[in-house]
């Protein structure tokens, strides 16, 4: 009797080993199944990560080409005004000493018809 309950107690733990190392092995392939799973959705996440910082790097690149195309041309139509300015100040100078020839003509011409 004790050599059958030996027996049935050695059948038992192998059958016990058999199944923890089935369940292991079963552990172990979901294990790797899930290892690659995740090491695929990180490469397409940090493919993902290169190409919103390539784009943001191309964004800002052109952003800032644009600002100072921009900048250009507002301080090139800047300069054109100033010297649309400049010459209008010029020519009100030209008309304001003609004015004052003119009055001081008139005034010196009326001195003359008083006297």
């Amino acid at each position: 009797r004790f050599d059958k309950l030996e027996a049935d107690m050695d059948r038992l733990k192998r059958e016990c080993d058999q199944s923890l190392n089935s369940q292991n092995e079963e552990h172990m392939k979901k294990l790797r199944v899930i290892a690659q799973n995740t090491e695929k959705k990180e490469k397409k996440l940090n493919a993902a990560l290169a190409g919103a910082k390539e784009e943001a790097n191309d964004t800002e690149r052109i952003f800032t080409e644009i600002l100072d195309q921009q900048e250009e041309e507002y301080e090139l139509e800047l300069l054109q005004l100033m010297t649309r300015a400049e010459d209008k100040l010029h020519h009100e100078h030209g008309n304001i000493k003609k004015i004052r020839g003119i009055v001081q003509s008139v005034n010196s011409r009326r001195d003359q018809l008083f006297r």
